[in-house]
């Protein structure tokens, strides 16, 4: 049992997040978001969340957008803040901004934070070499020296690229969610934790570590009253998008109940979640099969769940 909860912890942390894009962009208006879809062609996923981030200085609502970028699992929140266009990457080590120049359009909102995504998510190589090369020709003194007319040549215009500023975001957080919550069925009552790593950004994947324990409050055929379970899960889950959004996923582990004996669970978890702009609250049901346990034959019982959820 110990070996199967040390693989449990040893393919949680091989779970790394894979690429593909998407954007969440932070608004009420619904032309905003399709017009940068269309800008972005195929360069990544446009998802819209209503309402702009909250906050005192820019900062802060910088870090909001930040943790609606993960609460959605995207790689970049975008807003309108002022006369200005900001993004911000899920991980908050980029953060860029530059002004509307008083257009308002989606055709001026989409060119503009097109761009600032397109470095923020491809970042530039890095700046041209310039090479410099100094000729020297010493001609030997002679008698007669000719002294030629200078050339003239008109230095080529200098363009200079439009500046963005740069600031600096709130601490780093890596794109990752804890939920810690309740759980019950008809016989148990216990806490649950998990911490979810997206794994497939483009299908919205990501992949659980569940652990929790329960307690039995009343006698059943699979639970005593009084009696403790212990219980370690990995679940692959795939996340929806938006403020209101449904989940579903695929739980299975494994369970130790002291005397009631060692057991394996599976469960199938159908929910749905509220994002606020610090945290999360869901609610899930889950059938959940129950195999071993000193018990003849599989268990199936219905397992709640109320869960808080936050970036970390």
């Amino acid at each position: 049992m110990r070996s199967l909860f040390v693989l449990l912890a040893l393919l949680a942390l091989c779970a790394v997040a894979s690429a593909g894009n998407r954007v969440v962009v932070l608004t009420d208006r619904g032309d905003l978001p399709s017009a940068l879809q269309l800008a972005l062609a195929q360069r990544a996923e446009v998802t819209m969340q209503p309402g702009a981030p909250s906050g005192d200085a820019v900062l802060d609502r910088a870090a909001a957008a930040q943790r609606a970028a993960v609460s959605t699992n995207a790689n970049a929140g975008v807003w309108i803040d002022g006369d200005d266009i900001w993004v911000v990457s899920a991980d908050g080590r980029e953060v860029r901004h530059a002004p509307l120049s008083g257009d308002a359009s989606p055709r001026a909102f989409a060119a503009i934070a097109a761009s600032l995504l397109d470095e923020l998510l491809a970042p530039p190589e890095n700046a041209a070499h310039i090479g410099v090369d100094v000729h020297v020709d010493i001609t030997p003194p002679s008698a007669a020296v000719t002294v030629a007319p200078p050339v003239i040549t008109a230095a080529p215009a200098i363009v200079t690229p439009a500046v963005v500023a740069t600031a600096t975001a709130a601490p780093v957080r890596p794109s990752a969610l804890i939920e810690i919550g309740a759980t019950a069925t008809t016989a148990t009552a216990g806490l649950e934790a998990e911490v979810l790593f997206p794994i497939a950004r483009e299908h919205s994947l990501a992949l659980g570590v569940i652990a929790g324990v329960n307690e039995g409050f009343r006698d059943s055929n699979f639970f005593e009253s009084g009696e403790s379970m212990f219980d370690a899960l990995l679940e692959l889950r795939h996340v929806g998008s938006g403020t209101t959004h449904f989940d579903y996923g695929f739980a299975a582990g494994v369970g130790n109940a002291g005397d009631g004996g060692e057991g394996a669970l599976a469960l199938l978890r159908v929910g749905v979640t509220h994002s606020l702009d610090t945290y999360a609250v869901g609610f899930s049901l889950a059938p959940t099969m129950l195999i071993g346990f000193n018990a003849a034959n599989p268990l199936m019982t219905l397992t709640a769940s109320l869960h808080l959820d936050l970036g970390i």
